[in-house]
């Protein structure tokens, strides 16, 4: 198992973990590693998003996460 899903798993309590990875040549975001959620799942490759074409997230602050 991938360090960054073992250092989530011990920090944040959830069903599943998944990273993303954007590959900036093809502009598709990729799951680069994952724990708990289905193949399917894992193998989705993400182009667009609501029609739009995706990009990177930038993080300058912390991403907070709220659940519902």
């Amino acid at each position: 198992m991938p360090a960054i899903i073992v250092l989530a798993r011990t920090m944040i309590v959830a069903d599943g973990y998944v990273i993303w990875r954007l590959d900036s040549r093809t502009s598709r975001w990729q799951i680069a590693a994952s724990w708990g959620i289905s193949d399917e799942f894992a193998r989705r490759i993400i182009s667009s998003y609501h029609g739009r074409p995706v990009s990177s997230v930038r993080f300058d602050e912390p991403l907070v996460a709220r659940s519902a």
